[in-house]
């Protein structure tokens, strides 16, 4: 079934609800049935007071339960864990900056619905429905009159909103506090219940809880010649030097070049293209600009912060190192990029931004699989390899952005919800560095009515 005939066929509104009864042994069977509730039930019996208040409560027991080192299962959804992560992390102090090495607590999610005997083997400890009642009861105004069968069944039916949410929406922030849900999936079925087992759903955390830190040390920042000394340093000598006419770029765009001389940013594209052996059939290959975070320190603003571009794609590995062919589309995208500098009011173009044109950034012969969507938007994420602020020796400072091919698709679901939801997404499956042409659009598994907005628009 094409992403298309399952919008025509699914409307959420009319998603069947598949009743369930969790196969609780012992007395804890008597407690579920007696507890049971539906969403309509739910939504009907409670106010928007008590919504709020289930929500902020609910959201602080289970990030308090997980500081603690208990996992959290959330019935018939999945079990949240607690884990640790280990980073580096630094901070710019004028011309200095610190450097430390710190373990963080890292949630995990894992769906499910019911939680195994393999899954308790592996938590410490576990907070079910009836340990997240009791945490929240004292906290629960007096005037709701609910007892804790009351607090019990509402829960159950907050965890049921939570799931419907996430699989109809594709996101969820109702554990706001905890982080955000999203889900990506097939839509095969016609039942929640079948929507859920076919669906992939992750966390976005959204709090920070330092459990140490260790090795901090001050260093002088360094001062780089220019934008391309750090990949000098990472990647070895240049592979190519480039120099791009950005008018003759934007003409093959299909733009108009005649006020291009009033620009502030430079109009030719300084280029060095950098290629890393990945050691497997393919070869990392990164075009890096410099000379465009001069557009920043030419306004008239307090401590201007400059931008230079990272764009990344990779290449079949050739028989010998001299036979690298590159290919000449990236220039398009790199010339999109141009465009989305020129108009930023601050020279420093936000993550997150997007931009893109009538004419095919991206032949068919390269894109591979001319059934795929097309990649043909420019979209800037951050370049998570030098992800810090940089001093320059000309003055000033500056930071590196990924440009990142999107689909059509993809940049309505940024549209309609938001850019963070896209990137979240797309760096969940690894796919927010590096441009892949002929990979297919993350938004045939996502909202369908994202997919109803774009079949009206058409």
């Amino acid at each position: 079934m094409t992403s298309e005939n399952a919008c025509e066929k699914m409307d959420p509104s009319t998603i069947h609800q598949e009743s369930r009864t969790l196969p609780f042994p012992g007395p804890n069977l008597r407690v579920a049935r007696r507890v049971k509730i539906s969403l309509e039930d739910y939504l009907r019996e409670t106010t928007e007071e008590q919504k709020e208040v289930l929500q902020r409560e609910l959201s602080s027991a289970i990030v308090r339960s997980l500081t603690e080192g208990s996992s959290v299962y959330l019935e018939g959804f999945g079990l949240l864990s607690p884990t640790s992560d280990s980073n580096q992390r630094n901070r710019v102090l004028s011309s200095k900056q610190i450097v430390w090495h710190e373990t963080e607590l890292s949630v995990n999610f894992e769906k499910c619905f019911d939680v195994g005997s393999i899954q308790r083997m592996r938590s410490r400890s576990l907070t079910d429905t009836g340990d997240l009642a009791t945490l929240i009861s004292p906290y629960i105004p007096p005037h709701f009159q609910w007892d804790d069968h009351t607090i019990r069944r509402y829960i159950r039916g907050f965890i049921k909103n939570l799931q419907h949410e996430t699989i109809v929406n594709g996101k969820s922030m109702l554990l706001d506090s905890l982080g955000t849900f999203y889900a990506l999936h097939n839509r095969q079925g016609t039942t929640l219940t079948d929507w859920f087992a076919g669906s992939d759903i992750f966390l976005k955390q959204n709090f920070q809880y330092t459990l140490s830190t260790r090795n901090p040390r001050i260093y002088e920042r360094p001062v780089m010649r220019d934008a391309w000394e750090l990949f000098e340093t990472a990647y070895g000598p240049a592979h190519a030097t480039l120099k791009v006419s950005v008018r003759e770029e934007l003409e093959m765009l299909g733009y108009e070049t005649e006020q291009l001389s009033s620009c502030r940013s430079p109009l030719d594209l300084h280029l060095k293209i950098f290629v890393q052996d990945t050691g497997s059939d393919s070869l990392h290959v990164l075009f890096c600009t410099d000379g465009l975070r001069r557009s920043g320190y030419n306004l008239n603003i307090r401590n201007p912060e400059g931008i230079e571009y990272v764009f990344q794609l990779t290449i079949p590995k050739p028989a010998q190192h001299n036979d690298i062919i590159l290919p000449d589309w990236p220039l398009r995208l790199l010339t999109l990029g141009w465009i989305l500098l020129e108009s930023s009011r601050t020279a420093c173009p936000g993550i997150g931004i997007g931009l893109g044109c009538d004419s095919p950034l991206i032949s068919e012969q390269d894109q591979k699989f001319s059934s795929r969507e097309e990649l043909s938007i420019a979209f800037i994420t951050p370049f998570e390899p030098f992800s810090s602020e940089y001093l320059c020796e000309s003055g000033g400072s500056f930071r590196y952005l990924n440009l990142l091919g999107i689909s059509a698709q993809e940049a309505e679901l940024a549209r309609h919800s938001s850019a963070a939801h896209l990137l979240d997404l797309l760096k969940y499956k690894k796919l927010d560095q590096i441009t892949y042409p002929g990979r297919s659009s993350l938004i045939h598994d996502e909202e369908p009515c994202v997919q109803r907005s774009l079949a009206s628009a058409g």
